[in-house]
């Protein structure tokens, strides 16, 4: 009788009570959109940067361009604007959440295929 496979699932990667309603909802969004193994708990903190660095960004562009007129002070805060935009594509490089990231995984899957395809060995084969 063969053995009985067992599945170890992990706990879901919970967000921090510091965020607020914009942060959660972008938190679930990219939790929700990822298998339920494709982050640990330590991606938390990360994850947590990341859409702190979003809602800055919104932030900036949304409420405080419109309401500035002072070239100076535009010119700092469009600095500070895409500081946010420049750390919040770093960490979604480092989370894996980029296009190229879920492509190159799915080319790595099908080539890991194909090779062990390729690697049987005549005797391998069920006549």
């Amino acid at each position: 009788m063969p053995a009985a496979k067992i599945k170890i699932t992990k706990p879901p990667v919970v967000p921090t009570d510091t965020l607020d309603s914009f942060e959660r909802a972008r938190w679930h969004e990219i939790i929700d959109n990822h298998p339920a193994d494709f982050f640990d708990q330590y991606h938390a903190p990360l994850i947590t940067e990341y859409v702190k660095a979003l809602s800055l960004a919104h932030k900036f562009g949304l409420y405080l361009d419109p309401l500035i007129s002072d070239p100076d002070t535009i010119a700092k805060l469009f600095g500070l604007k895409k500081q946010a935009i420049t750390a919040a594509a770093m960490l979604a490089t480092r989370l894996r959440l980029t296009v190229q990231a879920s492509t190159e995984l799915k080319v790595t899957a099908n080539a890991k295929k194909q090779n062990a395809a390729a690697a049987r060995r005549p005797w391998d084969y069920n006549a």
